[in-house]
């Protein structure tokens, strides 16, 4: 196996770069293509960064995000088997909470080639709770790069919240659904609440009937490189709200 030390040292600069990488050295590793794709999913899963101090802590939001524009199915489980509790429940803007809002959208991105694994993946008895609720949120996203997929989607979300007794993940099934603003799904999703079959602290009631109509995170799923870092961040510190 030959080894790229070019583009080796062109993703290990990401760690270096602080907020967001030069134009210049994201054109260089995107031209190296699938030589990139191991080193990005180094850096990208080592999320013990995301506590550093900047820039480290950057490093693996810029590699998930350079991963989203290779599209490569390679990325898949690698990025959802390092979910954890921490990373769901890290406070808003946080590199943790980018890195982790970043994941199943950049997953997303690949479209349709991603269904069936992400498919299997959702059954897969081997994943945490919090690794399947990544699954879920990248199967939603998967519409927002391949609308034709909605319908097959849905149906099979409302599916899988139809046969589930488990309360946590049906709070993941409801929250999926509400990233899809599945509206047809309206109805069964508040009988599910009704009967008490929804963890609320995972899913409040209220968020998921307001997002169900009006989410726009299908939205973010295509936005260009340079413009998630506008849209999504990271931000300087003396800036977060």
């Amino acid at each position: 196996m030959t080894i790229d030390f070019d583009t080796l040292n062109h993703v290990k600069q990401l760690r270096r770069v602080d907020l967001r990488p030069p134009e210049k050295l994201v054109q260089q590793i995107l031209r190296s293509g699938e030589n990139a794709l191991t080193p990005l999913l180094e850096l990208a899963t080592s999320v013990d960064l995301l506590d550093e101090d900047p820039p480290d802590c950057y490093g693996p939001i810029h590699a998930v995000r350079l991963l989203g524009e290779l599209r490569s199915l390679q990325m898949i489980e690698p990025l959802i088997r390092v979910f954890d509790p921490y990373l769901i429940e890290a406070e808003a803007n946080t590199p943790p909470s980018i890195w982790s809002d970043d994941v199943p959208q950049m997953i997303g991105r690949i479209g349709e080639p991603a269904v069936a694994p992400l498919r299997a993946l959702a059954d897969d008895p081997t994943l945490t709770i919090d690794q399947r609720a990544a699954v879920l949120q990248a199967l939603a996203c998967t519409i927002g790069a391949d609308e034709s997929l909605r319908p097959a989607i849905i149906a099979e979300l409302r599916e899988r919240l139809a046969a589930s007794e488990d309360r946590a993940l049906n709070a993941h099934i409801v929250m999926a659904l509400s990233t899809a603003r599945a509206q047809e799904a309206y109805s069964e999703v508040m009988a599910r609440y009704r009967a008490g079959m929804i963890e609320t602290d995972i899913a409040p009631a209220a968020t998921v009937r307001q997002l169900l109509y009006t989410s726009q995170r299908l939205k973010c799923v295509v936005h260009p490189f340079f413009e998630r870092y506008e849209s999504h961040g990271p931000v300087p510190p003396q800036l977060e709200a």
